[in-house]
């Protein structure tokens, strides 16, 4: 079911068109009629009255046969109050009536006709699978239509072909996808509804486009591009390249790409005629209202176009939760700052709140002292000053001799403290003892170096810890350890990890980078475990991490973006968002080191 959202400046909007089942559509046209605020009236049988009622500051949806059509369309002509003005759209489902014998078409044809000479500026839709002249019925009847076959209709059931052909190629037109798949999807489907006249239009610069995207892919263009831009047709998501995006963004205000099916948080910053939401939904989340007003946005350009069009498209399960769309207000902006690790902080600006503050941050000074990167200076515990400087955070108590379990810490020591066994009574309960409202705090050396190289907190340590196993092992005759160490942390929890792939890139290594796998606890026996779907003991972050070094080495070893990406399975803008991702955090893993130890 589809449902238009107009932007035009119309003062009432009113249909006419017929359709073998009118109870259905009254009935499902009245579900946004309540919250919309209009009314649907049905002129079918011996429902509706002659002359209509008057509504006033009312917008009238009439849902009538070709008889009550007529006469609804010779009162509103011939008089009717001066209401002819008021029209907006005229839709005729079934157009393929006109030619029907007994009368019946020629009814048809007589409201058509009158539209057409009396009301000048009112749009007709017409609608029908089994038209052979459509382009000279459109002419003769100045109608706007929607040519499916029943083929057609098979892989375009919501028919956003026909949407898109009415405005392409003088205008250009976004829909949006719910996923990356239907992005590539609705791309292909309408180089097979959209007419092939297309092609001819701005056809040298179109050759000139893709010569500019074989040369920005090393040689490469992918498949479903190389047929939609002929159409002048593209598609978005987080799967393409940077210099592709910003290729079609150019080719967009060009008006070389006409028509761009993209996922919502995308496009956002570019303008289109015609919107269309092919499904309410991001990924599996159905759309908020904020997210639905930014889409539907993006229609008619601010002082260049006098209004804009946008369509959501909907299936009859959907209608509940689109009412609650349309009519909902705006979600409301809150800081998530409350849902973080320092969400007591946020509590002391309630009053009313009765939750003790003081230990909130007490408990969230242990949590950072835990992870090394504040410790508290004990002058006010030890009274002496050789014991000043110590450090509570003291990385040379950390052992190294499992490297399968990168980070694990020695006998007797709690997670970033050294093992109490080896300091002083005094010092060793001064460094167990909770910390005081007297007690000073101040940035450890790890503290330093995490700010100063922008390293997220909660990996500061597990990047120290990698670096010290690094420090003792490190392998300088090939370049993948290195690769490794400068691979993010962050991006490994969307890595699209492929068992079959893993082991086949495994089984392709020297054996200098096969030094480097063991050093990290991953063997062949391991790989061959996670190959036939049983798990490992080695930490599947390890795992992830190792597996985009791997893919980092390809691309190192020479190989192109789109050779490494088809070989690990994923798509080329994963692996340039990783290439661009490992070089900051390789610049922050400098910048770590320099605040450090090292």
């Amino acid at each position: 079911m589809k449902r238009q959202h107009n932007n035009n400046n119309n003062v009432n909007k009113d249909q006419a068109g017929y359709n073998k089942s009118d109870e259905n559509k009254v009935h499902g046209l009245s579900i946004f009629g309540v919250e919309l605020g209009f009314l649907v009236e049905e002129y079918a049988g011996s429902r509706g009255s002659f002359p209509p009622k008057p509504r006033k500051n009312k917008h009238v949806v009439y849902v009538a046969t070709i008889e009550k059509a007529g006469g609804l369309v010779n009162w509103m002509v011939e008089g009717g109050g001066g209401r002819s003005g008021g029209v907006g759209v005229v839709v005729v489902d079934e157009v393929h009536m006109l030619a029907e014998q007994g009368g019946r078409g020629a009814s048809l044809g007589s409201t058509l006709t009158k539209i057409r000479f009396a009301a000048t500026d009112v749009q007709v839709v017409g609608m029908s699978a089994t038209v052979g002249n459509l382009k000279e019925l459109a002419q003769n009847h100045r109608i706007s239509c929607f040519p499916y076959s029943e083929e057609q209709l098979g892989y375009d059931r919501d028919q956003v072909g026909g949407l898109v052909g009415e405005v392409v190629p003088q205008h250009s037109c976004l829909v949006f996808c719910p996923t990356r798949r239907s992005c590539e999807a609705v791309a292909e489907m309408l180089c097979r509804v959209l007419s092939k006249e297309l092609k001819q239009f701005c056809h040298s610069e179109k050759v000139s486009l893709y010569r500019t995207l074989v040369e920005e892919g090393g040689g490469s263009v992918c498949p479903i591009l190389r047929k939609t831009i002929h159409f002048g047709v593209a598609y978005h998501h987080s799967g393409v390249t940077e210099g592709e995006k910003r290729h079609w963004r150019k080719a967009t205000w060009q008006g070389l790409c006409v028509v761009s099916a993209a996922l919502p948080p995308l496009l956002l910053g570019s303008i289109f005629l015609l919107v269309i939401i092919q499904a309410p939904f991001t990924g599996r989340e159905f759309l908020t209202r904020a997210r639905y007003k930014q889409m539907v946005g993006r229609a008619g350009r601010a002082g260049l176009d006098t209004s804009g069009e946008s369509f959501l498209i909907l299936q009859p399960q959907q209608l509940f939760q689109a009412r609650s769309l349309l009519v909902s207000e705006v979600e409301e902006c809150r800081s998530t700052l409350e849902q973080d690790a320092f969400w007591a902080l946020q509590a002391s600006r309630n009053p009313t709140s009765t939750i003790d503050v003081n230990a909130k941050v007490k408990e969230l000074v242990e949590r950072l002292r835990k992870k090394g990167l504040v410790r508290v200076k004990l002058e006010n515990r030890l009274h002496s000053p050789a014991k000043q400087e110590k450090d509570s955070y003291c990385p040379a108590q950390r052992t190294t001799e499992n490297v399968g379990g990168v980070g694990e810490e020695s006998p007797g020591s709690t997670s970033g403290l050294p093992a109490l066994h080896s300091l002083d009574k005094n010092v060793a309960h001064a460094f167990a003892c909770p910390v005081a409202d007297s007690d000073v705090l101040t940035v450890s050396r790890l503290g330093h170096a995490a700010i100063k190289g922008n390293v997220d907190l909660d990996l500061a340590g597990r990047l120290y810890t990698d670096l010290c196993v690094a420090r003792e092992n490190l392998a300088v005759n090939s370049h993948l350890h290195l690769l490794y160490l400068v691979t993010p942390y962050q991006p490994l929890s969307s890595t699209p990890l492929v068992p079959d792939v893993l082991y086949a890139a495994y089984m392709a290594l020297g054996e200098e980078e096969l030094k480097v796998a063991r050093l990290l606890g991953i063997t062949e026996g391991v790989v061959v475990k996670l190959r036939i779907g049983h798990k490992s003991k080695v930490d599947w972050g390890v795992v992830e991490r190792f597996y985009v070094a791997l893919l980092l080495h390809q691309v190192w070893s020479g190989a192109g973006i789109w050779e490494a990406s088809n070989t690990f399975h994923v798509h080329r803008g994963f692996t340039q968002q990783t290439l661009t991702a490992a070089a900051a955090f390789a610049l922050s893993v400098y910048h770590f080191c320099q605040g450090q130890f090292w």
